[in-house]
């Protein structure tokens, strides 16, 4: 019998960041640099943040803040994307959170 068994990852994941993700990711990074898993500071109140919980295998890390209670999450989708926006402005999402330009549909 088997009591810890090996979990595959999803197939059909969605990569693209909420922008509400974004949104966090944003205030995060403007008040220092993100990396996944460590502590962030808090979007509201600027202290540092604890880490409650890492998922690992969904790219997820829940934070809350010893001050002020408010609690955020942070994603790796995010953070990828935020960083390769930053490396090159022309990765932002336009109209409709499109992430291709060439896709975009004149209006």
């Amino acid at each position: 019998m088997k009591i810890f068994r090996k979990t595959m990852a999803p197939t059909n994941v969605d990569m693209t960041p909420t922008a509400d993700e974004m949104a966090v990711v944003a205030q995060v990074s403007r008040r220092g640099t993100i990396t996944f898993g460590a502590p962030t500071r808090c979007p509201h109140c600027e202290t540092y943040g604890f880490v409650d919980r890492i998922d690992l295998q969904g790219g997820v890390t829940d934070n809350r803040c010893p001050s002020c209670s408010h609690v955020w999450r942070v994603t790796q989708r995010a953070i990828t994307l935020s960083q390769a926006i930053e490396a090159d402005p022309a990765n932002a999402p336009i109209g409709d959170g499109i992430l291709i330009r060439d896709l975009a549909r004149a209006s």
